[in-house]
């Protein structure tokens, strides 16, 4: 799945174009999926689970099927319901992307691992070189966020992923570096370009 930051950077795009989405509930639901709460005594465990949060449905993301439900039938245009459902768009095309980069090494745990470390360390290196970026300007500044929007979520569990989210980036992560071979790079400029023309394209058409 992609990144925390690149789901913000894809919302910045949004947010930059057209005012009504230029809020932190627009901004917050672009992340939201990822905000299942670990439990304490095993952090591999999320409450919901991911096939909640993500809307799987028979092992895939149906987010024509949040859509449906949370959009389309309550004819509302959210902002936190429509970046929740970019989230999902913007995870099922880089569940695509990061496949085709490493399906000649499918079998070889070590480097898969180390492309995702790479595409990690993007992150960091990105936050140093943009200071202005909405992480720093809105997200890391947001300091209760209750959840009035979906009941499989707990009321406190965005305030909770927030701040842990915040305090991930904000840690300091001065030797992250982006040194993988450009064959095997799952390169986060390059998709957050491609998945943001995409879906500025789809919404107006």
């Amino acid at each position: 799945m992609a990144t925390w930051l690149a789901h913000m950077r894809v919302a910045e795009f949004f947010m930059n174009r057209d005012s009504q989405l230029n809020c932190i509930d627009f901004l917050v639901g672009n992340v939201a999926p990822d905000f299942g709460v670990p439990d304490k005594d095993n952090v591999k465990i999320f409450t919901p689970t991911k096939n909640i949060t993500h809307w799987h449905t028979d092992g895939e993301i149906d987010a024509e099927g949040f859509k449906s439900k949370y959009i389309q039938k309550n004819g509302t245009e959210s902002p936190f319901y429509l970046g929740y459902y970019l989230h999902l768009l913007t995870d099922i095309a880089f569940a695509k992307y990061y496949r085709k980069v490493t399906e000649d090494i499918s079998t070889d745990v070590d480097l898969k691992r180390k492309v995702t470390q790479d595409y990690i360390n993007q992150d960091f290196i990105f936050l140093k070189n943009n200071p202005n970026s909405v992480f720093y300007t809105m997200f890391s500044k947001i300091k209760k966020f209750d959840n009035n929007y979906l009941d499989f979520f707990s009321e406190d569990a965005f305030t909770q992923r927030i701040q842990h989210t915040t305090n991930y980036y904000l840690a300091e992560r001065t030797h992250a570096t982006s040194e993988i071979s450009a064959k095997y790079k799952v390169d986060l400029d390059l998709f957050v370009n491609d998945i943001t023309k995409f879906l500025h394209e789809t919404f107006n058409t």
